[in-house]
């Protein structure tokens, strides 16, 4: 329930946050702070990168937080449903007070958030698609068709969406300008966890 914070040269541990109150199962960072969410807390902890001191913290999100990504001014949450509603939340950073939340739901668990210079991407279970959403207001944009399995991991370069996950074991590459598919891997052979 702890954030540790290693040396990359030797990784021995240089430091570790205060315990946060329950499991952490996401984690996202600046150059000046890490944030950890997830169960019980149900917020977003502020860490200074120094020292791992907690310097802030968000509301309750009001359900387990299972993601999470950041840009120089917002972080952007997302998890279990609140009042029925999956939903992004989107944060300011300078005081980890709330900006917006996306009003359409995501229809499941978020599992994975990723992001670029406009827009937000979240996927999950349930619904099993990707939804893209605006930075501005967090209304959304696009949907991709289904992916086949629960989303699990998601990543974005200036061009295309990456999604990863279960049942069909594949990494999906869709287009950011319209998010239709456009190429797939071969079965990796199990459920990814995780894309870079």
């Amino acid at each position: 329930n702890k954030v540790f914070q290693y040396w990359k040269s030797n990784m021995t541990k240089k430091a570790e946050a205060s315990s946060y109150g329950g499991n952490i199962f996401a984690m996202a960072q600046d150059a000046t702070y890490v944030y950890a969410g997830g169960m019980t807390t149900n917020k977003v902890y502020q860490y200074w990168k120094s020292n791992l001191t907690k310097k802030a913290e968000t509301a309750s999100y009001g359900a387990t937080i299972y993601a999470m990504t950041s840009d120089a001014t917002y972080l952007y949450v997302g998890g279990d449903a609140v009042a029925g509603n999956y939903k992004v939340c989107q944060y300011w950073i300078s005081n980890l007070t709330k900006k917006a939340e996306s009003a359409t739901s995501y229809g499941g668990v978020i599992f994975a958030l990723t992001q670029d210079s406009t827009y937000i991407y979240a996927g999950g279970w349930t619904t099993q698609k990707v939804y893209q959403y605006w930075k501005t207001n967090l209304t959304k944009k696009a949907e991709t068709a289904s992916y086949g399995g629960n989303i699990q991991c998601l990543t974005a370069d200036s061009t295309y969406v990456y999604a990863g996950g279960g049942t069909t074991y594949k990494v999906y590459q869709y287009w950011i300008s319209n998010m239709t598919k456009k190429a797939e891997t071969a079965s990796y052979g199990g459920t990814i966890q995780c894309l870079v």
